[in-house]
C-alpha cells in the first residue's frame, strides 16, 4: 500500500534546519494523520542527525555507580547529567522514582529535561543472559565480550560492533555467524577469515571481497565456490600453499601493502553491485534483506511498510526511527524495542501507546516519561487515573501544538553524551562550536593517567611466538589518534594463533575504519558501467570505483 502510495504526489517544505527541500509523500501524510502527530519539519537527514545523537558510540568510561558507589564501566561519562546507576539496582525497586506536576502555562520540554536530570539511567544497555562483559553495551545473550557493542549472541569476542552469533573474533563489524575471524566487514557464515569485506560462507581466506562459498583464496574478488585462488587465478593445492608459505601475515608492513593492493582492487577490477539489497521488494535503500515496501532505509532485516529507519529489524508501519527493533506503528525513535504506537522515544523496551518516554520500559498510556517500569497512565512520572490521564494529556498536547513543540523530538540538551561521543557524529561530523550553537552537549577528552611504554613505531613489525607474552599490559600510543590503550591476553593469544601482527591504533578508531568500508546511506544515479542504463547507487563517486553495475548486468556477469 505505501508503494502506490509514494507515486501519487508529494510536496516539498523547506528543512528548517539546514534550508533544503525535501519530500513527503503522501504515504508519509497518510501515516503522520493516522498516528495523529505534525508532519516533520526536517529532512531526512536533519531528523537521522538528530535521533543519532541520542545514541552513544564512542569511549567507555570507569566511573561510579551513584547509588552504591560502586565501580562500573559505561558508555555515560562521569559528567553525564543524570544519576547513573549499575543495571541491577536499576532494576531493584527500592530507590524513589522523581515526578513532577506538569505546568501547561510553561514549555513541555524543559519540564521534561529538568525530569531527565533527577532520573537515573541504568549504566549499560543489556539483559540478563550476559557473562563477564562489563566493558561492552548494547549486548544480549553474550559471554566474554570486550570493548564491543550491539551484538547478540556472541562469546570471546572483542573490538567488534553489531555482531550477532559468533565466537573467537576481533575488529568485526555488521557481521553475522562468524569464528576465529579478524578485521571482516559485513561477511556471513565465515570461519578462520581475516581482512575480508562483504562475503558469505567462506573459510580459510583473506581479502575477500563479494565472495560466496570460498576457501583457501587470497586477494580475490566476486568469486563463487572458488578454492585455491590468489588474485582470482587458479592455482592447485600445492602451489597455493607454496605461495602462501612464503608471505609473512604477521608483519605490519606485509600487511599494510595488501590492504593497499586489496583497495586497489576494488577500485580497478572488482564489480560492485550498485545496491546491496538482498530479497527485498519495491524497496528504496541500500544493505536491506528480507523487507518489502520500504523507503529510505538503511541497515534493515525483515521489515515491511517502513521509511525513514537507519538499523532496524523486524518492524512494520514505523517511519522515522534509528535502532529500531521488532516494533510496530512507530515514529521518531531511537534504540527502542518491542514497542507498539509509540512515538518520541528514546532506549525504550516493552512500550506500547506512550510519548515522549526516556528508558521505559513495559509501560503503557505514558507521556513525558523517564525511567518508569511497569507504569501505566503517567504523565512526568506522576501518577493518574485513566480519566484524569486522558483529560491532562489532550490539554498538554494542544498548549504543545500552540508552541510548536508537538512533534519535535527531545532537545539536543537532553542528549546522554556529547555530540562526539555519538553515532551522530560519525554521519554527521560537526565542530564544537556548531554543537554547542545548537544546544548540544560536546565530551571534552579525560585526561589519561596512563603514560605509553611504546609508540606504534617501536612495535616490532613482526609477532614472534617468543617475545610475545612481553606486551600484554603494556601501554601504546595510537599512531591516529593519540589515544593510549593496552593489549590484553586474550588478543595476543588471538594475534598469535591466527599469525596477526600487534595492531598500532586504538580500538575505536579500527572499528570506525571498518565500519568506512561501508557505503553511506547518500544516493546518486549513475550510468551501469556494463549496459549504461541509469541507476541507483550508494558508492560516492571520490571511492573511485570503475565498475558498478546494475542488478541484472550484476547476476549476468557474476551469476
Amino acid at each position: 500500500m505505501r508503494s502506490e502510495l509514494c507515486a501519487l504526489s508529494y510536496f516539498m517544505p523547506t528543512c528548517k534546519q539546514c534550508t533544503t527541500d525535501f519530500t513527503i509523500t503522501d504515504a508519509d501524510k497518510t501515516f503522520y494523520a493516522r498516528i495523529d502527530v505534525p508532519k516533520p519539519e526536517l529532512c531526512v537527514r536533519c531528523r537521522w542527525q538528530w535521533l543519532l545523537s541520542f545514541w552513544p558510540f564512542g569511549n567507555f568510561y570507569q566511573r561510579q555507580c551513584d547509588k552504591t558507589g560502586q565501580t562500573i564501566i559505561s558508555t555515560f561519562s562521569p559528567d553525564a547529567p543524570f544519576p547513573v546507576y549499575k543495571k541491577e539496582e536499576w532494576m531493584k525497586d527500592d530507590w524513589p522514582v522523581p515526578e513532577s506536576v506538569v505546568a501547561l502555562d510553561q514549555p513541555f520540554l524543559p519540564q521534561l529535561e529538568a525530569l531527565q536530570q533527577r532520573t537515573p539511567h541504568y549504566h549499560q544497555l543489556t539483559d540478563n543472559q550476559i557473562i563477564n562483559c562489563d566493558y561492552s553495551d548494547d549486548l544480549y545473550a553474550c559471554k566474554n565480550c570486550y570493548l564491543s557493542r550491539a551484538i547478540f549472541n556472541c562469546e570471546d569476542l572483542y573490538f567488534s560492533y553489531r555482531i550477532f552469533n559468533t565466537k573467537d573474533s576481533f575488529d568485526c563489524v555488521y557481521s553475522y555467524n562468524l569464528e576465529n575471524c579478524y578485521s571482516c566487514t559485513r561477511c556471513w557464515q565465515c570461519y578462520n577469515c581475516q581482512y575480508c569485506l562483504e562475503s558469505r560462507d567462506c573459510l580459510d581466506s583473506r581479502f575477500l571481497y563479494d565472495c560466496r562459498g570460498c576457501k583457501n583464496c587470497f586477494l580475490c574478488w566476486n568469486l563463487r565456490n572458488a578454492q585455491y585462488c590468489i588474485g582470482n587465478q587458479q592455482y592447485s593445492a600445492d602451489a597455493y600453499q607454496e605461495k602462501l608459505a612464503q608471505i609473512h601475515f604477521n608483519s605490519w608492513q606485509t600487511i599494510q601493502q595488501y590492504q593497499q593492493e586489496f583497495s586497489q582492487q576494488l577500485r580497478q577490477q572488482a564489480i560492485h553491485k550498485a545496491t546491496f539489497n538482498i530479497k527485498s521488494i519495491q524497496c528504496e535503500g541500500n544493505y536491506l534483506t528480507e523487507c518489502k515496501n520500504c523507503q529510505t532505509f538503511f541497515f534493515g532485516e525483515g521489515s515491511e511498510d517502513c521509511s525513514y529507519l537507519f538499523r532496524a529489524t523486524r518492524n512494520k508501519d514505523s517511519l522515522d526511527g534509528v535502532g529500531l527493533f521488532e516494533s510496530e506503528l512507530c515514529c521518531s525513535t531511537c534504540q527502542s524495542v518491542y514497542c507498539y504506537n509509540c512515538q518520541f522515544t528514546t532506549y525504550t523496551v516493552r512500550c506500547r501507546d506512550s510519548e515522549y518516554i526516556d528508558q521505559c520500559e513495559d509501560c503503557a498510556d505514558c507521556f513525558g516519561c523517564v525511567g518508569l517500569r511497569h507504569k501505566k497512565y503517567c504523565i512526568l512520572n506522576k501518577q493518574y487515573s485513566e480519566e484524569e490521564y486522558r483529560r491532562l494529556k489532550e490539554q498538554l498536547i494542544g498548549t504543545m501544538k500552540t508552541r510548536g513543540e508537538y512533534g519535535q523530538f527531545f532537545p539536543q540538551s537532553m542528549m546522554y553524551n556529547g555530540y562526539n561521543d555519538t553515532l551522530a557524529s560519525f554521519y554527521f561530523p560537526q565542530t564544537k562550536e556548531q554543537s554547542v550553537q545548537r544546544g548540544a552537549r560536546w565530551q571534552e577528552d579525560i585526561i589519561q593517567e596512563a603514560h605509553a611504554e611504546f609508540t606504534a613505531a617501536e612495535l616490532p613489525d613482526e609477532l614472534s611466538a617468543a617475545g610475545a607474552e612481553q606486551y600484554i599490559g603494556k601501554t601504546v600510543q595510537c599512531s591516529q589518534t593519540g589515544k593510549i590503550f593496552r593489549y590484553i591476553p586474550q588478543e595476543i593469544a588471538f594475534y598469535q594463533k591466527n599469525s596477526i601482527p600487534l595492531p598500532r591504533y586504538y580500538y575505536n578508531y579500527r572499528i570506525t575504519e571498518n565500519f568506512k568500508r561501508l557505503a553511506p546511506p547518500w544516493s546518486r544515479q549513475i550510468k551501469c558501467s556494463r549496459c549504461g542504463a541509469m541507476t541507483t547507487t550508494y558508492f560516492p563517486e571520490e571511492w573511485g570505483y570503475r565498475k558498478i553495475y546494475c542488478q541484472q548486468c550484476y547476476e549476468k556477469e557474476i551469476y
